[in-house]
């Protein structure tokens, strides 16, 4: 289908954006979307946007807050399976995570963190998952803000492509991902 090349700075894992456009971010051009299920950056399925045993997704998030949806900020899913997802709720944009676990078959993990960021100004967001200490942790603008317990060590791979910004009505700038825990 077609869309605007989005390029990795680093790496091989370019995207594409969905009903969206490009405006000045927090460094660089950011992905503007329009806040429907159409409108996304997809990127497709690599080795390099799969995770399984530990996992930090930092980026960038601008919102302003309810659009009647989940306004999905990252995940990468196949059918049911969830190998990583990160969205805010329809009513109060709690931020949630969710997965599907290897060592917790058939069972799909939703993790509510209780914050939300619906203040229309830029917010720097990081999600760390370590499988070692099965801790997923959350951070905003550079301070943890809350730990919760996973529900598993290991995430389960799948081979679906990585969608940033599904429903989103706001922006996304400078979307890093890390196949480790990074330390505080």
């Amino acid at each position: 289908g077609g869309g605007k090349q989005v390029k990795d700075k680093v790496g091989e894992c370019h995207g594409v954006l969905r009903d969206g456009e490009r405006e000045p971010g927090k460094a660089g051009p950011a992905v503007v979307l329009a806040g429907n299920s159409a409108s996304c950056v997809e990127v497709p399925n690599s080795e390099a946007v799969s995770a399984t045993s530990a996992l930090t997704i930092l980026f960038w998030l601008r919102c302003a807050g309810a659009n009647g949806a989940y306004q999905n900020l990252f995940g990468k899913t196949e059918g049911k399976l969830r190998n990583y997802f990160l969205y805010q709720g329809k009513a109060s944009g709690q931020l949630t995570f969710s997965a599907s676990w290897e060592d917790a078959p058939g069972e799909i993990s939703v993790d509510n963190f209780g914050l939300a960021v619906w203040d229309g100004a830029w917010h720097h967001v990081g999600i760390r998952f370590d499988g070692s200490t099965k801790k997923l942790s959350l951070f905003i603008d550079g301070e943890l803000k809350k730990t919760l317990d996973s529900k598993g060590a290991v995430l389960s791979a799948n081979q679906g492509p990585l969608v940033l910004g599904q429903g989103l009505a706001g922006a996304l700038d400078e979307f890093k991902l890390y196949k480790r825990a990074l330390t505080d």
